[in-house]
């Protein structure tokens, strides 16, 4: 009979909470790991909410446990859920809460692991991307420099000199071979900027295993 009247005792305690009371007992499971059991306490007190910045607070927690199910599980599903119950919880906050930003930077975590989801990134594929970026940025900034130098080359020369005593024929012609120029430094650019792309997306795609569904990238 002790052992029922405590029972009993307990459950009465637990029915009593109040909304406080539940989201900490959630915080606690979370902290912990527990994450169903976060879920369940989180849940409860979202129906004890009595104002919109307590059904946010709850939505943004149950937000954070749907994304490490969709971490730990690799389920898109699940991410899914934390993106609509952090927007859910976006929307309840007046625009001056300072919450919004934190909302905004946990939304476009999940779209960071989605992605990486989607296209299934290898462990460690990110271990020389600051080596690549400076190549890349280093590229860029020579063919800038390059570009420049010879832009600025042809208009130092011109054509011709506007006071020389020529022909119209011949003023025809060096302005034929001036755009010349100009055109080879263009199309110059143009195929440089294509390899370094190239380049760029082929890194991309050796740091990418096959998609994990067809129709990952369609859109």
């Amino acid at each position: 009979m002790t052992d029922r009247a405590d029972m009993a005792s307990e459950s009465t305690k637990i029915d009593i909470l109040n909304f406080d009371d539940r989201f900490a007992r959630g915080q606690r499971e979370y902290e912990h790991g527990r994450f169903i059991n976060a879920e369940k306490e989180y849940a409860n007190a979202l129906k004890l909410a009595s104002d919109k910045k307590e059904t946010s607070t709850c939505l943004e927690a149950l937000g954070d446990i749907y994304l490490e199910y969709g971490k730990h599980r690799n389920d898109r599903i699940c991410l899914l859920k934390a993106s609509a119950l952090y927007n859910g919880a976006k929307v309840r906050l007046n625009t001056e809460d300072l919450q919004l930003d934190v909302l905004k930077t946990k939304i476009a975590n999940i779209e960071c692991v989605m992605l990486e989801l989607l296209g299934n990134l290898k462990d460690g594929s990110n271990v020389k991307s600051d080596e690549k970026t400076q190549i890349y940025k280093s590229t860029l900034d020579e063919i800038r420099t390059n570009t420049e130098k010879m832009l600025n080359d042809i208009s130092a020369t011109g054509p011709y000199d506007a006071k020389a005593d020529i022909s119209t024929t011949e003023r025809i012609n060096a302005e034929s071979k001036h755009t010349e120029k100009v055109i080879c430094v263009a199309t110059t650019l143009v195929e440089r900027m294509k390899a370094m792309i190239q380049e760029m997306v082929n890194d991309c795609l050796n740091n990418m295993e096959p998609m994990t569904f067809p129709w990952a990238l369609i859109g």
